[in-house]
């Protein structure tokens, strides 16, 4: 039993080890040595907990978007009426967004920065899950409602991750564009970002159009 967490908690420290390295300098200047070494721990062991570098790479990433799935799940399974489930999904996205940036910013670098191979193993190693399951959420909303669905739910899904990355990592310069007031007011964003995303679920949840 000892042994079983000790073993776990030397893979945590190996995931946040290699999740700082990762951050500071990208992926390809990184080596297992210099992960074994900022984490107190051994090539051997990395390779036992992740397989490769690039395993250990995904699960740093993948940490993240585990929690968001688990959420994304939460909600999926209550009985939270439409505009409630939407605001939690886009509050728990921005939270996670802001409450770790050092694995935000590793993300949004690597999702710009990755050819078509290792994209494609990103979508479907990491961000797989936590899509699949906000669209889950989407359209079982939809299907509760009686107005005929506007944007697809994939398509929803997909504006609500994108409009929260992008407020994260673009906040210092969008607050400076013509009009915009609602960066640093968090609690205005998520209620404008939800009755948006709302209107797209269908007429009878998103409202009247005037």
């Amino acid at each position: 039993m000892h042994s079983g967490s000790a073993d776990s908690a030397g893979a945590e420290e190996i995931l946040l080890a290699a999740k700082d390295l990762f951050a500071e300098r990208g992926f390809e200047a990184v080596s297992i040595s210099a992960i074994a070494e900022r984490a107190g721990s051994s090539k051997a062991n990395i390779f036992h907990h992740y397989g490769n570098k690039q395993g250990l790479y995904f699960a740093v990433m993948r940490a993240a978007t585990e929690r968001l799935t688990d959420e994304f799940s939460r909600l999926l399974d209550s009985d939270d009426d439409p505009s409630e489930k939407i605001e939690q999904a886009v509050r728990a996205s921005l939270s996670l967004l802001f409450e770790d940036e050092c694995r935000s910013r590793l993300i949004f670098r690597e999702v710009l920065e990755s050819g078509p191979g290792r994209s494609e193993a990103l979508a479907e190693d990491v961000f797989s899950n936590e899509f699949a399951t906000l669209t889950a959420l989407f359209s079982d909303i939809q299907h509760d409602t009686a107005g005929a669905p506007r944007l697809d739910a994939s398509f929803l899904a997909y504006l609500l991750l994108s409009a929260n990355v992008m407020l994260l990592h673009c906040r210092q310069v969008i607050r400076h564009l013509p009009g915009v007031d609602f960066v640093d007011e968090r609690e205005r964003y998520v209620t404008m970002l939800r009755d948006l995303l709302l209107r797209g679920v269908g007429d009878s949840a998103g409202g009247d159009d005037e």
